[in-house]
């Protein structure tokens, strides 16, 4: 269903990221600051057409937007 760099959203984290590998039923995610986690496919939906152009956004500009979580905006690098 996933592929190497497709954008995902992760359900548990509420954080958009990059699939950089995948190995069975986990998909090893990046953000654009770097930040690696792993995450069930399962627990993973594709991103919008918008949270991809957020993400791209990040990732042009050098920065990294988290949202969710109870946080309303913080910048991480």
């Amino acid at each position: 269903m996933y592929q190497q760099e497709d954008i995902v959203v992760d359900f548990a984290r509420g954080l958009s990221g990059e699939v950089i590998a995948i190995e069975g039923a986990q998909l090893t995610l990046s953000r654009p600051s770097g930040h690696q986690w792993t995450q069930e496919r399962n627990e993973c939906r594709p991103a919008t057409p918008a949270e991809k152009v957020d993400f791209d956004n990040a990732r042009h500009h050098g920065t990294d937007v988290l949202r969710g979580l109870g946080v309303q905006e913080q910048w991480i690098t």
